[in-house]
């Protein structure tokens, strides 16, 4: 059975903030893609910089991504026990 999206319940609001991560990682790394390649075009060089701007997308995208999850954890165990009292 799927959750209750109620806008003033906590949980809903944390399925909506875990669901934006997938988007806001994929977006960090399309990014660094479009950055290095900007830069090859640029500089006449052959794809260089394009490896280089995937790999800083997908490290500050994972980066990103952790903290966040391990931030909403965080907020749901509290939430979990403060329920309990």
């Amino acid at each position: 059975m799927l959750p209750r999206l109620d806008k003033d319940d906590p949980t809903s609001d944390g399925i909506w903030r875990m669901a934006t991560l997938g988007w806001t990682l994929l977006c960090q790394i399309l990014g660094g893609l479009a950055l290095g390649w900007g830069l090859d075009w640029l500089l006449g060089t052959d794809r260089v910089f394009l490896i280089i701007g995937v790999l800083a997308g997908i490290l500050v995208g994972m980066t990103g991504f952790i903290r966040t999850s391990l931030a909403e954890n965080r907020r749901m165990e509290r939430i979990r026990k403060n329920r309990k009292k």
